[in-house]
This record gives C-alpha cells, sequence and structure tokens, in this order.
C-alpha cells in the first residue's frame, strides 16, 4: 500500500515551509529586493491543480503576488502556470509575479509566453546548478544554535543540488541532519524536506523519512508534557534515555537503507559502533556509505572517525 502522510501533517507542513520561504527565500535567491510581507491563500475557486508542494502566494512589499512553482522536468509551455498566475491575479485584483524553481532540471528553460496581446514571463531559478557537497560540508559543521534561515534552505534544498550521490541518499542525510537541530528550526528544516521531497523519492525512503521526524515529534512532545507538569529530575533523565533510544533506531534503519544490498550481513558489533558515532563523526560518514562495498571500507572508515 502506497505510504501517505496524513492529512494532518501534510497541513502542517505546508504552514511551515511557507513560514520558512516568506523569511528567508529572496535572499535565498539572490533577491534581496524581493520584501516578502506575509503569505496569502494560493486556492482560487474556479481552478483545482490537485496537491502542489506549497498551497500559499506571498504579498511583496510593492503589491504584487508572488507565485511559487516547484518543477522536476522542463514545462511544455507554460500554458499552466500563466492560467494560474492568471486567476490568482484577477481573483486577488493584484500583478503576479511567478518563479518556478527548477528541481532538478538544469537551465535552459522557457521563460516567455507569447500569447500575442498578451505577454507572460516567469522567472527561473535551478536549484539542482548548486554545488551540493560544497554546501553539505559548510553546513553540517554549524553549531546546533548557529543555523540561520538560509542555512535551513540550504538543507531543504541540498537533496536537489547538484551532486553524484542519489536523490534518496541526499534526502536521508538531510532529514538526519534536521532532526539534529534544537528548537523550531530543527522542525522547519525536517518539515520543509519531507515537503519538498515526497513527490520525488520513492515510498520506502519517505517512510524511513517520517520514521525519523516521528521519533523527534514524539520526544518534543514527552519534553513539553514534562516542562507542564514539573516531573522531577529522575524523570529528566528518563527522557533523554528515551531520545537516546530513538535516534539509535532512526540511525539503524537509515543505515540499513544505505547499506542493506552491498552488506547484507552488517555485524551487530560493527553496525553498534556506527550507530554510537558522535554527531559530527555520523555526519561525516552518512555520505561515504553509499560508495563503500565491504566490510572492511567501513571499519577503516569508523577507525578514522574514531580516532
Amino acid at each position: 500500500m502506497p505510504f501517505k502522510l496524513p492529512r494532518t501533517a501534510k497541513d502542517t507542513i505546508q504552514k511551515m515551509l511557507a513560514e520558512l520561504l516568506q523569511a528567508g527565500l529572496a535572499q535565498w535567491l539572490g533577491y534581496p529586493d524581493l520584501a516578502i510581507v506575509r503569505s496569502v491563500p494560493a486556492e482560487v475557486p474556479t481552478l483545482a491543480f490537485g496537491t502542489q508542494i506549497l498551497d500559499r502566494a506571498f504579498l511583496l512589499g510593492d503589491g504584487r503576488l508572488l507565485n511559487l512553482e516547484f518543477q522536476s522536468g522542463k514545462e511544455r509551455d507554460l500554458m499552466r502556470f500563466f492560467t494560474y498566475a492568471a486567476a490568482l491575479a484577477v481573483h486577488h485584483r493584484q500583478p503576479v509575479l511567478t518563479i518556478v524553481l527548477y528541481l532538478t532540471l538544469r537551465s535552459p528553460a522557457q521563460h516567455r509566453l507569447d500569447l500575442s496581446s498578451i505577454q507572460y514571463t516567469v522567472t527561473n531559478a535551478f536549484v539542482s546548478e548548486t554545488q551540493g557537497e560544497a554546501v553539505w560540508e559548510r553546513i553540517r559543521g554549524l553549531p546546533p544554535d548557529g543555523w540561520t534561515d538560509r542555512d535551513v534552505l540550504d538543507l531543504a534544498f541540498y537533496p536537489f543540488m547538484k551532486s553524484s550521490r542519489p536523490l534518496a541518499e541526499r534526502a536521508l542525510t538531510a532529514v538526519d541532519l534536521a532532526t539534529s537541530i534544537p528548537g523550531a528550526k530543527g522542525r522547519l528544516a525536517a518539515a520543509a524536506i519531507v515537503g519538498l521531497t515526497s513527490r520525488f523519492v520513492d515510498n520506502e525512503v519517505l517512510k524511513l523519512i517520517k520514521e525519523v521526524i516521528r521519533v523527534r515529534d514524539l520526544i518534543t512532545e514527552l519534553e513539553e508534557e514534562a516542562i507542564e507538569r514539573g516531573w522531577n529530575k529522575g524523570l529528566e533523565q528518563g527522557l533523554q534515555q528515551g531520545l537516546q533510544q530513538g535516534l539509535q533506531r532512526s540511525r539503524a534503519q537509515v543505515l540499513r537503507a544505505l547499506t542493506g544490498n552491498r552488506m547484507p550481513s552488517l555485524p551487530g558489533a560493527l553496525r553498534d559502533r556506527v550507530i554510537a558515532l558522535e554527531d559530527e563523526a555520523w555526519c561525516a560518514l552518512l555520505p561515504k556509505l553509499s560508495s563503500m562495498t565491504s566490510l572492511q571500507q567501513l571499519k577503516d572508515a569508523l577507525g578514522n572517525l574514531e580516532s
């Protein structure tokens, strides 16, 4: 049975993604003069395009509406974008700027639609042309309390950046790093990754991603309950033990997904060493796992990280 996120989870992810994009997208895209004021409902009464990554448009400081379109392949003739932008403009009585974020396609892509009296133009941005590994090396070394909105966007879009590693693997490593970021920034990063990648990875990978996030959400709820009830130090220690157990389970699942086909008989002791790595070492090991073909390579990598 295909895996589906609950509707309530989708709604939460959409809201968090809109919040993140509102806060940092203009700077991230390199448009510092594009002032995003707030988000507005993107639905228009006469149109329905099915499931979208984002169900919000954005009001700009100059009165225009910003419509973001997330694309994986080339749009045939921009007619779909034009139809939606026109309906959005009529419904809100505001001019519309369309930015197309190409997640897995590299330039060029059509940016103008000539309809004689009507000329429709979009701005194209190609996430897939960003050097992913350079971005990864920078963000994985950030301190837990040092993340900005731009850093979170880097992490959210990292699975789609230029890299020799498969998209699914990058999505798993990104969501694992997101869960190590404390507080609202971490939840925001994880929600953005799910929102952006859910249409591009297979069912099993999406299940793993959801499991990693679900463990963290459960722990967050328990922490909030403990604070509200004023539980004592002993229970706080028990909570931390629960957190550690949850992290171990999620790391074990990621490890199995990345090495299962090539190292199906991974010894328990070796697996435990990998799971017990410090966060920085774990993040350093993840990009290397997909290219390892033997237990010795994994042992050597562990030896270097543990020394």
